[in-house]
């Protein structure tokens, strides 16, 4: 803390949760515990400047109505900043409207969220902040504690100035390898659980040795023609020190890669599987990653890869058709990778997932069923299938707003992803691999879902009492 002064006030970084509007979302995943990361590092810049940072999550802790209510009203709350998506768009607002009806205290409102930043100020923002906060936090709390306006400060939009103006998003100037570690203090990995990580153990944390993505896809907005968000990667060398530092605080066994694209430039991956097996760590590990990426991979590539700690890869391919992966700014041939490259790392021992897209431009009943019938070919351990929300600041937004051509309804996309999921992980041989990969590598993940299955009714309970009043 500077010149030892007296700890200044509280901040309320807030994660309302990732599977608030997920109506299509697997039931499991609400069960899903772990914080968002990009609020931990805005914590730990927080702390350093002398603040009192408080990490706030309806899932990972026991926040109900009145415990939200009673942090909030507290009289040392300097703000309180919510992240927010596309998806958590109504649940943020809500939040907002709950916070304004108990106390007027500052609201910011960060993450990729910001596009639509008017429908944060109807519901009672002060400011919208684009890009990554983590240079401009600092300014932005102490000009709150001193009264003074925002005014002025990169990325910040006011309420007055919008909508003629819309700030630019902003990204630490300094190298990605200075920046804070993660404030863990706030959500300590051993509270972590993920009950669908058949591939990972326990307690496990996530880590991000990238922020943006080198790629261009038409539905992200990270691609955004005017404000692209620049890829940017860690040393291979600090990211494994901090492995090493989670390790030994918390006893973490298992790390999540949380890169949109995992191991773009390939030399970085092979210095970051050279030091992770110099270090002998029992750690183990998994990644999103790219088909195009992934192309680049020989077998003795992969091979290393594995031996390093990766247990999983998470594909998202999107669609099994080369023209709709055209109209979405993505290679046609990517299809016809990954169905040469799952035969292989199955064979290696990886746990294989496999992202699609249902809606895109250029779908119809045909390609629906043409992905499905791609999946079986393919053999993924697990799918995972969401419809197309074309959000602002997309390429797809651009072109299309957000109804892109599509023959096929959206009672026809809901029931094909939902009976897609159903019918691809019911199959007898796709439990019979899920069961077998976890009985050879990872026995306790069994243990561990059947020893936890009572508390899930509490994180169901707990989930629905604070929603509920929420809409009450």
């Amino acid at each position: 803390m500077p010149d030892k002064e007296k700890p200044r006030k509280r901040i309320l970084l807030v994660y309302v949760s990732r599977y608030s509007s997920g109506k299509l979302s697997m039931p499991v995943y609400q069960l899903s515990s772990y914080p968002q990361l990009g609020l931990l590092y805005l914590a730990s810049v927080l702390r350093n400047e002398g603040f009192q940072p408080e990490y706030l999550d309806p899932v990972s802790t026991p926040l109900n109505r009145s415990a939200f209510l009673k942090a909030i009203s507290r009289d040392d709350v300097l703000f309180v900043g919510f992240y927010s998506n596309f998806a958590l768009k109504e649940a943020v607002c809500r939040f907002i409207g709950i916070v304004k009806d108990i106390k007027n205290i500052p609201v910011l409102v960060g993450g990729p969220g910001f596009y639509d930043a008017g429908s944060y100020f109807n519901a009672g923002a002060d400011a919208v902040v684009a890009g990554e906060a983590d240079d401009i936090i600092g300014s932005i709390a102490r000009r709150i504690e001193a009264g003074r306006s925002l005014r002025g400060i990169a990325g910040v939009t006011l309420p007055e100035i919008f909508p003629l103006t819309l700030s630019a998003p902003v990204f630490p100037n300094s190298d990605i390898n200075d920046l804070p570690r993660p404030d863990w203090r706030q959500s300590d990995p051993r509270n972590c659980f993920c009950p669908t990580m058949v591939f990972g153990r326990h307690p496990f944390a996530t880590v991000m040795a990238s922020r943006g993505c080198p790629m261009a896809c038409a539905f992200c907005w990270m691609a955004n023609r005017k404000w692209k968000t620049p890829w940017r990667i860690r040393s291979a060398e600090d990211v494994v020190m901090e492995i090493v530092e989670l390790h030994r605080r918390f006893g973490v066994r298992h790390i999540s890669f949380q890169d949109d694209c995992f191991g773009a430039r390939l030399s970085w991956v092979d210095d970051l599987c050279e030091r992770l097996l110099q270090s002998s760590l029992d750690i183990t590990w998994d990644c999103y990653g790219h088909p195009l990426v992934f192309s680049k991979m020989n077998n003795n590539f992969l091979k290393k890869i594995r031996k390093s700690g990766c247990r999983s890869v998470h594909f998202g391919l999107q669609s099994a058709s080369p023209s709709v992966l055209k109209k979405i700014n993505r290679s046609p041939d990517e299809a016809d990778i990954l169905i040469r490259l799952f035969p292989l790392m199955k064979k290696l021992g990886y746990y294989l997932i496999l992202d699609f897209i249902y809606g895109l431009p250029g779908d119809t009943r045909q390609s629906l069923a043409a992905n499905f019938n791609y999946a079986l070919k393919a053999g993924p351990h697990r799918i995972s299938i969401a419809p197309l929300l074309v959000f602002p600041g997309t390429g797809l937004y651009e072109v299309y707003k957000e109804n892109p051509p599509s023959s096929v309804s959206n009672e026809e996309i809901r029931n094909a992803i939902v009976q897609g999921m159903k019918r691809y992980h019911l199959r007898p041989g796709i439990v019979f691999e899920n069961v077998r990969f976890a009985l050879k590598y990872n026995p306790d993940f069994i243990i561990r879902l059947l020893a936890s299955a009572p508390g899930w009714f509490g994180y169901f309970a707990r989930l629905n009492e604070f929603y509920k009043s929420i809409d009450e």
